[in-house]
């Protein structure tokens, strides 16, 4: 079933992609780099394909040791399962395994139970949290701004100033629970770039993050899973390098694409989700 559904549209994409990589290879060449992938790690912080190559075999190595021990703890469960169930053992972990046995080694192996974990992480609890470390680590403060002009009721606007100055440096959105016809995943979006416009006047910046974390009721509080958690100081982190950015050309202002190396933008947001 996997194999089918990952294999959609093989006929009519295969001639699609074997053009596409012969393009490729033919643009590299005329431009003087022996491989797409070179012409392309020439403007990202890897600067070439052996540095790629060197970090994911280095990569590989180490955690071979940590899967092979993953591995028999869910090859284990599975056996013991499958007699248990009266099935067949194929002493394999398909992709439709794996979640459910790495959630299974969580809960047995290390007694990590989500739903009790949830508890710990109050979405008022966890957001007032985030909000004191980043202003904290990065010098800001944050000043929420009641009579904000926002696009629904749930979305709130907070100004961001240096503390050590007071200059105020721009504004973001926190639009953090489902509604219908929303953006689905999490995501933060540059409204305007903190860079010189054409009179050579610095923009404030301002960016929105969008999450879809469940909303609180009238006598339960809104708890996040621990990847929830993760996930939203990884999209403030965004937020941040949005606002934080101080550059004179649009093009290389915050997570802009096209001016910033592509394998550099998850860094900020990286570092600071841990």
């Amino acid at each position: 079933m996997e194999k089918t559904f990952q294999s959609r549209c093989v006929k009519e994409n295969t001639p699609r992609i074997e053009e596409l990589i012969s393009l490729r290879q033919r643009q590299a060449e005329i431009l003087g780099y022996p491989t797409h992938a070179a012409f392309v790690q020439e403007v990202k912080m890897a600067k070439n394909p052996e540095t790629v190559r060197k970090f994911l075999s280095d990569l590989n190595a180490k955690l071979q040791v940590l899967w092979s021990k993953e591995k028999k703890s869910m090859l284990d469960m599975k056996k013991s399962e499958s007699e248990e169930l009266g099935i067949e053992f194929n002493g394999k972990i398909a992709k439709e395994d794996f979640w459910y046995y790495a959630n299974q080694v969580e809960k047995k192996n290390y007694s990590v139970d989500k739903e009790k974990l949830k508890e710990y992480f109050p979405l008022e609890t966890v957001t007032r949290g985030m909000l004191e470390i980043y202003q904290r680590i990065l010098g800001l403060k944050f000043t929420k701004l009641e009579d904000g002009e926002v696009w629904q009721d749930d979305v709130s606007l907070y100004q961001v100033d240096d503390k050590a100055t007071g200059e105020n440096l721009g504004y973001f959105f926190m639009d953090l629970h489902p509604r219908d016809g929303k953006y689905g995943h999490a995501a933060m979006w540059d409204l305007q770039p903190g860079s010189l416009d054409r009179f050579g006047t610095r923009q404030k910046s301002v960016a929105a993050m969008v999450c879809n974390f469940p909303k609180p009721s009238a006598d339960r509080p809104a708890l996040l899973e621990h990847g929830e958690v993760s996930t939203f100081f990884h999209e403030f982190g965004h937020v941040m390098h949005g606002i934080c950015s101080r550059t004179n050309i649009s093009t290389f202002a915050g997570t802009n694409v096209e001016g910033t190396e592509q394998d550099f933008i998850e860094a900020p947001s990286q570092m600071l989700e841990n």
